[in-house]
């Protein structure tokens, strides 16, 4: 099995193929936004809060695998847990499946190059 095969059968586990655990797009169908919102403490973070931070982190790693420039997060990682664009529950959902689904694109489109390349300029580690 090669590097691709690896990525999108790991993704489409982590994404909307149940297999020993279930899949993101299952644990997330049919919570509500007060769910969503809930807390168990001030010290941990709601399912919200880990979907902002899904976001923010996948997203700049799609960003990233094509090639486009990922400025320095500012401020704390913390600060990805927060929903800095004040989208809804349903939004913050969509948001994260659509970013999931161009990966699942993406990685379906590359070449044995693709994964030869180097994550980023300071490092000699390949996405592979």
């Amino acid at each position: 099995m090669g590097t691709k095969q690896v990525f999108l059968r790991q993704l489409l586990a982590c994404h909307d193929e149940n297999h020993w655990f279930a899949c993101l797009q299952q644990s997330l169908m049919g919570v509500t936004e007060e769910q969503a919102n809930w807390k168990e403490s001030t010290s941990s973070h709601s399912i919200h809060q880990i979907v902002n931070h899904l976001i923010t982190f996948n997203g700049r790693c799609l960003d990233r695998f094509n090639g486009e420039p990922v400025p320095p997060i500012e401020g704390r990682n913390d600060d990805t847990f927060l929903n800095g664009d004040d989208l809804d529950w349903d939004v913050s959902v969509a948001t994260l499946t659509t970013i999931m689904d161009d990966w699942l694109l993406r990685i379906q489109g590359t070449t044995d190059r693709d994964w030869e390349r180097n994550i980023h300029d300071r490092t000699s580690e390949t996405w592979g």
